[in-house]
């Protein structure tokens, strides 16, 4: 099956999830004095319980691209990641990056290189109530002294 020459597509995903059920079962007891037979205490019925549960789910994907003819190398990556944790009802925790990089070379001399990444970190499980940072982008140049 052919493809794209110097083309490469990957993808993960995982999935955790967590639960637990706690059952509580208590009857009537009633405390009396021995002496007098005068009731001193009551423990009512209680039935109760409890069923935690927790998820974690991580997804990413990212694609590379190498290309080389004569003199000229370029490598380009592109990605995306997303993780989440839900522990209780309500506490949700998540984090959303993506990300880029930009290399180039000539005769394996002169090289650019650039890099920008993005995260979003929602501040709770609504997607309206997000912080998103200012990407961190960093660019470079390089000139190798030959031999």
């Amino acid at each position: 099956m052919g493809g794209i020459p110097g083309f490469n597509l990957k993808g993960q995903f995982s999935y955790r999830l967590n639960s637990d059920v706690t059952r509580t079962t208590r009857d009537n007891y009633y405390f009396f004095d021995y002496y007098n037979g005068q009731l001193l205490q009551v423990w009512g019925l209680q039935r109760s319980h409890e069923a935690p549960r927790g998820s974690y789910y991580y997804a990413a994907a990212s694609a590379d691209y190498t290309f080389n003819v004569r003199k000229h190398n370029l490598f380009a990556l592109a990605g995306y990641s997303q993780e989440e944790t839900q522990s209780g009802q309500w506490d949700v925790i998540s984090m959303l990056s993506v990300y880029s990089k930009l290399n180039y070379s000539y005769d394996d001399r002169f090289c650019w290189k650039g890099l920008s990444v993005w995260m979003v970190t929602p501040n709770s499980g609504l997607v309206t109530n997000m912080a998103i940072s200012r990407p961190l982008r960093s660019v470079g140049m390089c000139i190798k002294k030959v031999s």
